[in-house]
């Protein structure tokens, strides 16, 4: 039976496809050509702050074959609550850098972004009915998610929507009954990633949508009738299904708590409204203009679905950049068929007719389709060539460790302190304060010293969050109370490991109270978020003498500071 959600489809000549015709090889080929472009956006240069702690977590999880509940990494926030509930994306991932270390990791990670963009131009495929349009949509959509495509557990829900975009796809057009097969699904996305509770608003939209065209009557009112009645029947057990974790309905609390906290929205980057004076901005800007346009000017019937999914998804990407690849996911599923129409309607004013042309043919010659997956291929190959080369973390790595340490910019981290700290012998029995985005990296490169802060935002809202955020972006002149205010027990920390690019580092170097003992590089005003300089002071007590002077004696950087900077050498 043909609805609106079937568009007909349309071979070579205009003419409507016979039924059960096989893929042409240019949609294969286009296919696997999205796919390999997807991967290759993963090759970008971004810090993957949470990734460490992840890792960590996973790996514990692993040896304990235990869900954690309580915090265990730092000491500001020892045993308080805290809801994983990406807990088996941390597994997976920490199998994955245990069998081949920071490559294991990015190759999951190209392997979960190339799924999810085959299903994707699958979606855009079946909606379009045209290979190059289906194909070009799709890396639209893809350039517009490659802000948010990092190792992390967010991946698994733009894999489990566009999978649930799929079968909604498949079960509206005829099937009713094929829904169910997402509720396996479900319950496995719920514990990869809280993101799963989107997968059910979709659900729900679409069965309200068709529930109420099936009681409006119409052609077709049976059948938008019963696939109402199944969607709806599949919203609830989905969203029973999200419960089926080891945090049950503390997921849902966690997730309130989060998008409640004015401090996280305005302070965590991928919170914050796009800017559309930046690259990733104005990419996002074309995508909704073609994607509003389409539904305005398109000849195909517009479902209540269709408007209420792009206008909740468009609004939620305004708000937050981080929502924007949801948007992109939803909308090529939903608004393929409008964008199609409005390409026909523009071939038909500009030729006078709507005559085939090879952009809209069913089935593009061969020659075509391999030209755009050639130009693709190398188009990511030459790109992931020059991230590579200029990165400062390849190293002697190679293959996929070296695309690996790259695409996370490993070299923004203090590795070089944390090897100093453990060739030092500082006792564990020291504090260690640490800077908000160098926690997590600390959490799993110097496990036997608890962090101060770290990047689990959720795990310190409320005052402990505000006071990190303060001493991060605000420095207030009280500010070693305030970092005192943060321990247990009111005390200040042992020592410190910062950057030299934070605004509280002067502080540090300024301070008569605590003693300047290793830096990565003499230059502390070095700002690079590629190349990390990281400087560690001890605070000066009876006890903490010899150490100050042990490490000092081995480390050269800091009498070149000294000398480079005679403000600071009173005070030091």
């Amino acid at each position: 039976m043909q609805t609106e959600n079937s568009p007909p489809t349309i071979a070579a000549g205009g003419k409507p496809a016979a039924a059960g015709q096989r893929p042409a090889f240019a949609a294969w080929a286009l296919g696997i050509a999205a796919a390999l472009f997807g991967a290759g956006l993963c090759v970008n240069a971004t810090p993957h702050c949470d990734l460490f702690w992840q890792l960590r977590a996973g790996h514990d999880i692993l040896t304990t074959h235990a869900i954690p509940h309580a915090d265990a990494y730092s000491y500001t926030r020892h045993g308080a609550p805290w809801v994983a509930h990406e807990w088996l994306a941390f597994a997976l991932f920490a199998i994955a850098y245990a069998k081949a270390g920071f490559g294991g990791v990015w190759v999951v990670e190209a392997l979960l972004v190339a799924a999810t963009c085959a299903i994707l131009y699958g979606n855009a495929l079946r909606e379009m009915r045209a290979p190059i349009p289906a194909f070009a949509l799709t890396l639209v959509a893809e350039l517009v998610c490659a802000p948010l495509l990092q190792a992390r557990p967010h991946l698994f829900t733009y894999l489990g929507l566009a999978a649930t975009c799929a079968v909604t796809s498949m079960a509206r057009a005829g099937n009713p009954r094929s829904v169910y097969w997402l509720l396996p699904l479900f319950v496995l996305w719920a514990n990869l990633h809280a993101g799963v509770v989107v997968g059910v608003a979709v659900l729900a939209v679409l069965a309200g949508s068709d529930w109420l065209q099936g009681r409006l009557g119409g052609g077709d009112a049976a059948q938008r009738r019963e696939s109402g009645r199944h969607l709806a029947v599949a919203a609830a057990l989905a969203g029973l299904a999200t419960l089926a974790t080891p945090y049950s309905w503390h997921v849902y609390q966690n997730i309130g708590a989060t998008l409640g906290n004015g401090i996280a929205m305005d302070n965590v980057a991928e919170w914050k409204s796009p800017n559309f004076h930046l690259q990733d901005g104005r990419i996002l800007e074309v995508f909704l203009g073609i994607v509003v346009c389409a539904l305005i000017a398109s000849r195909e019937r517009r479902t209540l679905a269709d408007i209420v999914l792009i206008a909740f998804f468009a609004h939620e990407s305004l708000a937050a950049l981080r929502n924007a690849p949801l948007l992109a996911i939803v909308a090529v599923s939903v608004a393929g068929r409008h964008v199609m129409s409005c390409l026909r309607l523009l071939l038909s004013r500009a030729k006078g007719d709507e005559s085939e042309s090879l952009f809209l043919s069913s089935r593009p010659p061969a020659f075509a389709a391999l030209a755009l997956v050639a130009l693709v291929v190398m188009v990511s190959g030459m790109r992931a060539q020059r991230v590579v080369l200029l990165s400062p973390s390849r190293g002697a790595a190679s293959g996929a460790d070296a695309i690996a340490r790259a695409s996370f910019s490993v070299a923004a981290f203090p590795e070089g302190a944390c090897r100093f700290v453990e060739r030092e012998s500082f006792p564990t029995t020291m504090r260690m304060y640490n800077s908000y985005d160098d926690g997590g990296y600390l959490i799993w490169r110097l496990p036997q010293f608890p962090v101060y802060a770290d990047g689990r935002a959720d795990l310190y809202f409320g005052p402990p969050l505000e006071r990190i955020q303060a001493l991060t972006r605000k420095m207030p002149w009280d500010w070693s109370a305030k970092v005192a205010q943060g321990t247990p027990d009111g005390a200040l920390p042992d020592f410190a490991l910062l950057g030299s690019d934070q605004s509280q580092t002067r502080l540090f170097l300024e301070s008569p109270n605590w003693a300047l003992v290793y830096a990565d590089s003499a230059d502390v005003d070095t700002q690079n978020d590629q190349v990390n300089n990281t400087l560690i002071f001890v605070r000066r007590t009876a006890a903490s003498a010899r150490l100050v002077q042990q490490c000092r004696a081995d480390c050269p950087a800091v009498d070149a500071i000294r000398a480079a900077y005679p403000g600071y050498s009173a005070a030091q």
